[in-house]
């Protein structure tokens, strides 16, 4: 008959063949407080096991050398049907062999016989409080990832609903997280794109992440701007959240906050409004490749400060082009690797496509989510543009042109690992002349002025695409003269010209040539098959 169960220190389960032994640890861990059930075998510990639930046993305290099957035996059973469930092992002097064995076995404690009580007491008490502590984190990681699959089955819910088209990559760090991607609908013309990033990976940011969607959606649904949402969830962080998290309502007790960035697409004025709190700034990419950020750096998380953090800009739209918006997590990629923010987007999207080989992520610091969001009535694919590189640089970098070449050489290779040396080799020599001809012309030489260079690659259309924009007035001669002249003199100082119309598959210049854009084919069909006209940057 054993004693009645005392749930505050643990029901414990001895395992000893010998009737004095047995009695002994059976008094003196009753006599502590402890619930104990006995059992003269290992048959009949697994009997005890199956019949009373394993899951109502707090520890088990078995004898190791017992006829028949061992203790070793009993630990690697109970391995098998519950990970959590703590032993401690009893061993004579003669058994010590037998310690590492057991230790493989799961155990997590040994006796040496004769067994004191104080010593028996305080194996037992750890036994207890290591069963709960595992068995806490196993509820824990299965909550965790019913929550992460549920986030995951939202976000695929999201890319195939009948607002915008998205191409979505999404590697969460643990099972649950809280970066989220959402869109909505609001009226007949507008919708909203909203991609947001609550600090911490655990069910706390995965219910923040819930609540600021749900919040976000009801009150768009009932007319309320979207700058007016971010405000009110960050006056909610601030005060609410934070005083139930620390049950206090102080400055210092803020525990969570959100980066978002939200893109309101207003087909009607064919225009998009972007807001931005503490998240990156999304790229816009249009049909030719042209690739800008929106917006201005340097806004605040929501929850970090009361007075408004939404930074707000407008972004004409033109068909064919897409919106790439990425998570905080993308950046910290980036850098681990020294690249930029969108040769880490565009490489992830590449290998999400299966256009190169799947990028290394076991060491990614934060979730990782990539959004790239299209205005066709198809999902954007691998037809459209992809930004490898996007810089801009001023006019005193013409110096420091090897390093800029070695970061576009990184970029090509990370994105590209497939691109064969002599198409890398072209379009970083012809990169390079036409870099120091912007900085040098273009800007003249000033740190005030700045020019956009852009590396960008179409898989449907095999061509890597090369773009330089100064703010220069471009030059003052005509252009099919001085082609003509570059190459009947071998004029030294053209040869820049030269080397692009001799190793770019296409060349175009606008504004006077201030404008460049330098098309490279990845394979000899591309070099005869016609590409995308730029007439007019």
């Amino acid at each position: 008959m054993n004693p009645p169960h005392l749930p505050e220190l643990g029901h414990l389960l001895v395992v000893d063949d010998d009737p004095s032994s047995r009695l002994f640890l059976r008094a003196t861990l009753e006599k502590r407080g402890f619930a104990v059930t006995t059992a003269e075998s290992v048959a009949q510990a697994q009997a005890r096991l199956q019949t009373g639930g394993i899951g109502a046993f707090d520890g088990v305290v078995t004898d190791y050398q017992m006829p028949g099957l061992t203790g070793l035996d009993l630990l690697l059973w109970l391995h098998e049907q519950d990970e959590g469930l703590a032993a401690v092992v009893v061993t004579a002097e003669s058994e010590k062999r037998f310690v590492t064995d057991s230790l493989r076995g799961g155990a997590c404690d040994f006796l040496e016989k004769p067994v004191s009580a104080a010593q028996l007491f305080a194996a037992a008490n750890r036994a207890v409080t290591l069963t709960r502590q595992r068995r806490q984190l196993v509820e824990t990681r299965a909550a965790a990832q019913e929550v992460g699959r549920l986030q995951l089955s939202l976000l695929d819910a999201g890319t195939h609903s009948q607002a915008l088209p998205v191409d979505l990559f999404f590697h969460p760090k643990t099972e649950a997280g809280g970066d989220f991607f959402n869109r909505f609908r609001v009226g007949t013309d507008q919708e909203i794109v909203l991609l947001a990033d609550v600090s911490g990976h655990d069910l706390k940011a995965a219910f923040v992440s819930a609540y600021f969607q749900g919040l976000l959606r009801g009150m768009l649904e009932r007319g309320t701007p979207a700058t007016e949402v971010f405000r009110f969830f960050n006056s909610f962080l601030l005060n609410e959240w934070s005083a139930a998290v620390s049950g206090r309502r102080s400055a210092a007790a803020v525990a969570t906050s959100v980066t978002a960035c939200a893109v309101m697409i207003d087909r009607a004025a064919n225009t998009a409004t972007v807001l931005t709190s503490g998240a990156p700034l999304p790229l816009w990419v249009d049909a030719e490749g042209l690739a800008g950020f929106v917006g201005e750096a340097g806004s605040f998380p929501l929850g970090w400060f009361p007075h408004d953090s939404v930074r707000s800009a407008t972004q004409p739209l033109a068909p064919g082009g897409a919106f790439w918006l990425w998570s905080d997590g993308l950046e910290a990629f980036a850098d681990q690797h020294e690249l930029g923010s969108a040769t880490a987007a565009s490489a992830l999207m590449l290998a999400h496509h299966r256009l190169r080989p799947a990028a290394d992520l076991s060491a990614a610091l934060d979730d990782i989510l990539v959004a790239r969001v299209g205005l066709a009535s198809d999902a954007p694919r691998a037809e459209d543009f992809f930004p490898l590189v996007v810089e801009e640089y001023h006019g005193g970098q013409a110096r420091s042109i090897d390093s800029l070449q070695e970061q576009w050489r990184r970029s090509l290779e990370f994105c590209l690992p497939q691109l064969s040396e002599e198409v890398s080799y072209n379009v970083l020599l012809c990169s390079r002349e036409a870099v120091i001809n912007a900085l040098q012309h273009g800007c003249a030489g000033r740190a005030d002025r700045t020019a956009r260079f852009q590396i960008s690659y179409h898989p449907a259309q095999k061509l890597i695409r090369a773009q330089v924009h100064d703010p220069g007035p471009g030059h003052r001669f005509d252009l099919a003269r001085h082609e003509v002249a570059a190459y009947e003199q071998l004029i030294d100082a053209h040869r820049g010209l030269m080397i692009m119309h001799c190793m770019a598959a296409r060349v175009v210049s606008a504004r006077n040539g201030a404008s460049l854009i330098m098309d490279f084919a990845l394979t000899p069909e591309t070099a005869a098959s016609p590409v995308n006209t730029v007439t007019k940057i």
